[in-house]
């Protein structure tokens, strides 16, 4: 088993009153058993840019996965309509940058 750096991630996330809430994650990984991750399981990190100008993304902040609850939920403090981010799963592999949904 290998690391294979172009697997296509996707993520769709929610702006919450409170920050950001996880809708959909998912990643074609595998686990050691060679089982797919299931949910937020296969997920590593989240980055986020708070002012997303559709060109350019500056994080502005990481969240790892063990800082969201179980629903996928975080606190963050700034996230607006121009949110975007980008999900990383255990493998490195990288999401589109993806606008949060209202």
């Amino acid at each position: 088993m290998g690391f294979h750096f172009n697997d296509e991630v996707k993520v769709t996330a929610i702006r919450t009153t409170k920050g950001i809430r996880i809708s959909e994650f998912t990643t074609p990984i595998l686990n050691r058993d060679g089982v797919h991750y299931e949910g937020l399981s296969g997920l590593s990190l989240l980055l986020v840019d708070l002012s997303y100008n559709g060109a350019v993304f500056s994080m502005d902040s990481a969240i790892y996965a063990k800082e969201m609850n179980q629903n996928g939920e975080t606190e963050l403090a700034g996230v607006t309509a121009k949110t975007a981010v980008i999900a990383i799963d255990r493998h490195g592999n990288e999401s589109k940058v993806t606008l949060l949904q209202q």
